[in-house]
């Protein structure tokens, strides 16, 4: 029988180990409890709030662009299965969709997306499923990239928050004062955060069949479903795609792509094994090259995001190794921070070509090259000492042909685990289509901050939610946060809210630690590649905090 792994062991796995205040106490709590707990509404890089009547942007009025904008709200089904839903409505293939960020499953969120090839009428005649919501449609020229937008707002509420009202408001307090480790959540890594970092891998290594093996093996935690698991059986037992295909549930694309094309199934993906059909009809006819058909198939944007997560998680361990040897003390030398050019001293040793090499980091580029011109700067020894740069600056790669790594401990690390697993340091490439003649893509790398503070942040105490609701209902019995009233009564409700939070906090004082509990409703901005899970992981503390005295080995 199949044992499911701790939260904390999922967490490890992929690098998450520590916090920014390890100093200051949680209080617990649970996440995500209904989609309508977990709001993510996307922002214009300027600024502007996305939101199912959101107006054209004044570049796209009266454009008679080719392409048309609109605005799509979703719960229940990530960014890649919403576009795979709207193209089968709009008779377009998932290609023809762009978006300017990748948002979660168990949630409520809302975002622009570009459509090639549809018309505005199009999408206003368009009946999605009750998932989907679609706003307003309008032609535009341009299309969207992943990383261009101005960051996310998020509207959550904590549910059965314990330990006091001083606790609660002292945590929250640090996060705003002082941040949260720079994570990528869970959500980056895929089912049972064991699938995503590892097909990547294999396909940066061109080991085709070990990346069809990872991506279709059962996960080794987490929640899984009993048709998902009986997906994984078929496949294990008798290398049947077509059962397999068939039981596989809609939300796995990954693996519903892979087996599509290994059953010779029509896909609409678009890859570059588009248009050779196999039918292998057991293990013995898996080739090598059925392996290598199936996963070129995947769009290539696709096999990007894989390959990224495979950096993702060397960036967590790395962002673990920092913190563990210097804590959130100020940059040492050798490390990497963010300059402005302004910034620069005479004759530093930097990368003039951040900002273009952010470009190539997909949806982890945390500074954009057209928004905000900066650099990488490496510390001199007389910089460290003199404490010039805070840790807020400091940066980490996610390796590429553009990118520097720190000159000390944690960058001699991750080029240790780069070349372990066999990967180039200097940069790796992914093969762009099943022709070999084709060159291939090399991966730019980006950076991103160790550190992050939420923008715009602020709470409010609730009372608890009834617990006899049901998990899954849409909405929980008990107070509304502020932002889910009419806007009317907000203003009277947040007033009334104030009063009741402050008894609620003297009723959590005043009772022991754990016997009360509240909801906590926070929100706050992040900008593009943040997550949220993240920032709350930093005041609910679920998991302790690791022993200090841990290293990597590797063996010989």
């Amino acid at each position: 029988m199949r044992k499911d792994r701790s939260s904390r062991d999922v967490e490890r796995d992929v690098g998450i180990f520590d916090y920014a205040t390890p100093d200051v106490a949680g209080f617990g709590g649970a996440l995500k409890v209904t989609p309508a707990d977990f709001q993510v509404n996307e922002l214009r890089a300027s600024g502007e709030e996305v939101s199912l009547d959101s107006s054209p942007l004044p570049e796209d009025a009266g454009s008679e662009g080719s392409n048309v904008r609109f605005v799509l709200q979703k719960e229940r089904l990530d960014t890649l299965g919403a576009l795979a839903e709207l193209g089968s409505l709009l008779g377009v293939p998932t290609r023809s969709f762009s978006v300017a960020g990748l948002k979660d499953y168990r949630a409520v969120t809302t975002q622009e997306v570009v459509a090639r090839d549809v018309t505005p009428e199009a999408v206003a005649a368009c009946a999605p499923p009750p998932c989907l919501r679609l706003g307003r449609a309008w032609p535009t020229a341009t299309k969207l990239r992943l990383g261009g937008c101005g960051g996310n707002r998020f509207r959550i509420v904590v549910r059965g928050v314990a330990g006091g009202g001083r606790r609660i408001d002292k945590a929250l307090r640090a996060l705003k004062r002082r941040g949260f480790i720079n994570y990528f959540g869970l959500q980056r890594f895929g089912s049972g955060a064991s699938v995503n970092h590892e097909v990547g891998l294999a396909c940066l290594l061109r080991r085709y069949d070990d990346a069809v093996c990872k991506a279709l093996s059962p996960p080794a935690g987490g929640r899984t479903s009993s048709a998902e698991l009986e997906a994984h059986e078929a496949w294990a037992v008798g290398r049947d795609a077509r059962s397999a295909l068939r039981l596989m549930p809609r939300s796995r694309h990954l693996q519903r792509a892979l087996l599509a094309r290994l059953a010779g199934e029509a896909t609409d993906g678009g890859g570059a094994g588009a248009g050779r059909a196999r039918q292998p009809n057991g293990w013995s006819d898996l080739t090598s090259d059925a392996c290598r058909d199936a996963v070129l198939s995947l769009p290539l944007p696709h096999r990007r995001l894989l390959a990224h997560a495979y950096f993702s998680r060397l960036w967590n361990i790395a962002a673990s190794e920092r913190l563990r040897r210097y804590g959130v003390g100020p940059a040492r030398e050798g490390e990497l921070v963010w300059l402005r050019p302004a910034d620069l001293p005479p004759g530093c040793e930097c990368d003039g070509c951040a900002q273009a090499a952010a470009g190539g980091g997909g949806p982890h580029a945390y500074e954009r090259g057209r928004r905000r011109r900066r650099s990488v700067h490496i510390v001199s020894a007389a910089e460290a000492a003199a404490e010039v740069f805070a840790a807020k600056q400091v940066v980490l790669p996610l390796a590429g042909s553009r990118t520097l790594f720190p000159r000390d401990e944690v960058g001699s690390l991750l080029r240790r685990l780069l070349c372990y697993d066999g990967v180039d340091p200097d940069g790796g490439e992914l093969e762009v289509s099943s022709d070999k003649e084709q060159p291939p893509l090399p991966l730019l790398g980006s950076y991103r901050r160790l550190l992050l503070r939420p923008r715009r942040m602020s709470w409010e105490l609730l009372q608890a939610s009834s617990h006899e609701t049901h998990r899954d209902s849409r909405e929980m019995s008990g107070q509304l946060p502020s932002w889910q009233l009419p806007k009317g009564a907000r203003r009277e409700a947040v007033e009334g809210q104030r009063m009741e939070a402050a008894a609620t906090v003297g009723m959590l004082d005043a009772s022991a630690e754990g016997e009360a509990t509240c909801d906590v409703a926070v929100q706050f901005d992040l900008p593009p590649g943040a997550y949220a899970t993240m920032a709350l992981r930093e005041v609910m503390k679920t998991q302790p905090p690791p022993a200090r005295l841990r290293h990597i080995r590797f063996d010989p």
